[in-house]
């Protein structure tokens, strides 16, 4: 593995007179280590934070893996980002937080609208009930079709929270990327990821979401859905067939394409918390329902948590931290 070289950065500032304002410019932002990769600077903040790249297209893959663990990314995690979602990351900058995941769920609602647990003591009474659904349509039923049904089934119930190699994978970031411009608010940017390894059977339209606590304003909700189509080796941006915003967070559409290849993206959003929040803990919420008919999924948001209407849904809830990274 590469080593870093870290240098610490002095400045004259206060030898010369130069005071900075109260309020106006944080010893945060002030203070930083300068770390070489490769024969590129990163720079980072007092509070861990990393500075944000404005031109990270310039590193090579393997400075910008490196840059991508400076923020706080696992191996994991980055193999499964594209190389835009990587540029994105990295002209933001910020650091990771400690996050624990709880009240992961994973479900089936059939089309007369019941919803069923999925576990490995119900999944095979669920696949009996996707089954009966999708011979409801006009679509053939054979054999290799209800194999692929329960390859379906069985990833939705294995989408772990990011350790996973399984085909199909869900999983939440929270990064700490500072304060508002008086330092009254952290800032964050919450995420609700997903990847699929390989082009799923059933490409139709399928649907996330993401709900913060009440003491979290929300500050923009986007998405983005990048497809690497191993025929021809290259990345595409398909984007959200469509994004809605509400107050707690939002809800994303993903048009599904059928190329053979491997499918990432997220929806996410800015959250700000009162500085005087800080020593408490905040929750985001986050959903992906997987259709596996044409019928988009509805979901429902609140403080408390996601309510999904449709397909197979994988949904948990990410518990973090409030407080500057150096507290």
């Amino acid at each position: 593995m590469r080593k870093f070289l870290l240098v610490l950065s002095t400045t004259a500032l206060f030898s010369a007179g130069l005071l900075f304002p109260v309020g106006k410019t944080s010893a945060a932002e002030i203070s930083t280590k300068e770390i070489m990769v490769g024969d590129y600077t990163i720079q980072q903040y007092a509070d861990g934070r990393i500075k944000g790249i404005s031109n990270p297209e310039i590193l090579d893959n393997n400075q910008k893996i490196e840059g991508l663990k400076l923020i706080g990314y696992s191996d994991d995690e980055i193999k499964d980002l594209s190389p835009s979602m990587m540029d994105e990351i990295l002209e933001q900058g910020g650091i990771r937080v400690d996050e624990n995941y709880t009240n992961v769920q994973v479900s089936y609602t059939t089309l007369d609208g019941a919803e069923y647990p999925v576990n490995e003591r119900t999944k095979e009474k669920v696949k009996k009930l996707m089954v009966e659904d999708y011979k409801t349509t006009n679509l053939p039923f054979t054999r290799a079709v209800d194999q692929l049904l329960e390859e379906e089934l069985i990833s939705a119930l294995n989408a772990s929270d990011g350790t996973s190699d399984n085909r199909m994978k869900i999983w939440g970031t929270v990064t700490y990327i500072g304060t508002t411009a008086n330092g009254k608010e952290y800032k964050y940017s919450l995420k609700n990821n997903f990847r699929w390894s390989e082009t799923p059977f059933n490409v139709y339209k399928d649907t996330m979401g993401i709900s913060n606590h009440q003491k979290t304003v929300v500050v923009g909700t986007n998405g983005k859905y990048d497809l690497y189509d191993t025929n021809y080796n290259v990345w595409m941006n398909f984007g959200f067939h469509s994004i809605d915003e509400e107050i707690v967070g939002g809800t994303g559409v993903v048009d599904l394409r059928s190329y053979e290849g491997k499918h990432v993206g997220y929806l996410g959003n800015e959250g700000r918390i009162k500085a005087t929040e800080s020593g408490t803990t905040s929750v985001f919420h986050g959903a992906y329902s997987h259709a596996i008919l044409p019928k988009v999924a509805i979901m429902a948001l609140s403080y408390f948590g996601i309510e999904i209407d449709g397909g197979l849904k994988y949904s948990y809830k990410k518990v973090y931290n409030v407080s500057k990274v150096d507290q």
